[in-house]
């Protein structure tokens, strides 16, 4: 379904703002060892942490806990048949494309193994853009909040979407006429040579102290692709996906959401919005060339720099990340850092550090801010 932004369907959202509701029925209720492990071969990230819980338990922190971004899992609302259907995404514009722009995080706690986890959605701006593209666009800003089973609050997300008129990019679209990315064999043997030293340089059980970090230190360089179809199925198998129902569940999927449902008046086959990230005919709909990643996957991807620099004992509590273009499938983001900035008072000792990616074309794709708690010697 190709939809069109009305001033009826903008006010019916609007009416939805501030409203918040439990996520029902997420990927996962919890953080489960199986779902840790899951969500970290998603990751791509083989961190012992993730994997070994006698090496979490025997660790400076003494529990075994989930990546900080686990938590994207349980944003993905499935509406069990027979229920009614909430308001979402679809709902509120339906047939209308979205492009992930950036989330805010703050994590206030560790995600503990084994503990049931509840979140709760609020949509918090929908508010027409101004664009020199042709038709209308909209930006949609939600607020999730996750707590504990001791209630406890464990984490903040602040995600900005901006939903556009497919119809509308799919002339001007600059990225229609994006060539597939191919490799030299020079390039391939560099990303192999990278993957392979990657491990050894994640800091792992040894200590990194606040007292010896320095502004300007780099952190190690992490890649990441080349984007595949394999890699995008092994992310939803990880963080999940509430539009990826299969046969009859996706017939019951359409039946509660029409809106949700994109046809391929050619071929007569029906598919999901989620289809375009991976279906040409579908992405190039949209304005994009091929599929293309997940904006959670990239924000993931970034928060996989932080864990490997700060050590077993460090902890990611912030991360401010913008995705500035998409990543096609094909395409490879080589991620860098650096610190910008320490400071200690009493609430701890930390440090900030900025977080780019760049692709194989040297076009920068993604930046974050990260802040990152760390011991101290004293």
């Amino acid at each position: 379904m190709d939809g069109l932004i009305t001033d009826e369907k903008l006010a019916r959202m609007q009416e939805d703002v501030g409203v918040e509701h439990t996520v029902d029925l997420a990927w996962y209720r919890g953080a489960s060892q199986d779902a840790v492990w899951q969500f970290a071969l998603g990751l791509g990230d083989d961190n012992p942490l993730w994997w070994d819980r006698s090496y979490a338990e025997s660790g400076p922190v003494g529990r075994m806990f989930a990546p900080p971004t686990f938590l994207y899992a349980l944003t993905h609302e499935i509406t069990p048949p027979g229920h009614e259907v909430k308001s979402g995404d679809a709902e509120w514009l339906p047939g209308i494309a979205g492009l992930w722009a950036g989330d805010t995080w703050t994590w206030h706690s560790r995600i503990w193994v084994d503990e049931s986890i509840t979140a709760t959605r609020r949509l918090v701006e929908a508010s027409e853009r101004t664009s020199s593209s042709p038709g209308r666009s909209v930006l949609q800003v939600d607020a999730y909040r996750f707590h504990g089973e001791d209630g406890r609050l464990i984490a903040e997300l602040r995600r900005t979407v901006i939903r556009y008129e497919r119809s509308s990019r799919r002339k001007t679209s600059k990225h229609l006429d994006l060539p597939p990315a191919s490799y030299t064999m020079e390039q391939r043997q560099e990303i192999i040579d990278q993957y392979a030293g990657e491990a050894a340089a994640r800091r792992g059980s040894e200590a990194r102290f606040w007292d010896d970090v320095a502004v300007g230190d780099i952190m190690p360089t992490l890649v990441k692709g080349p984007l595949t179809l394999t890699s995008m199925i092994g992310w939803l198998m990880g963080s999940g996906g509430s539009q990826v129902p299969t046969n009859r569940m996706l017939w019951t999927f359409f039946d509660q959401h029409p809106a949700a449902r994109l046809f391929d008046d050619e071929s007569g086959i029906d598919d999901t919005l989620e289809g375009g990230h991976w279906d040409q005919n579908f992405a190039r709909r949209a304005g994009l060339p091929r599929g293309y990643d997940f904006g959670s996957q990239r924000i993931a991807f970034a928060s996989h720099v932080a864990t490997d620099w700060c050590g077993d004992e460090g902890e990611l509590i912030g991360l401010e990340a913008r995705l500035r273009a998409p990543s096609f499938l094909g395409d490879t983001q080589w991620f860098t850092g650096k610190v910008v900035s320490k400071e200690r008072d009493d609430h701890g000792a930390r440090v900030v550090c900025e977080i780019e990616a760049s692709n194989q074309r040297a076009e920068l794709t993604t930046t974050a801010i990260a802040t990152i708690a760390l011991p101290t010697r004293s």
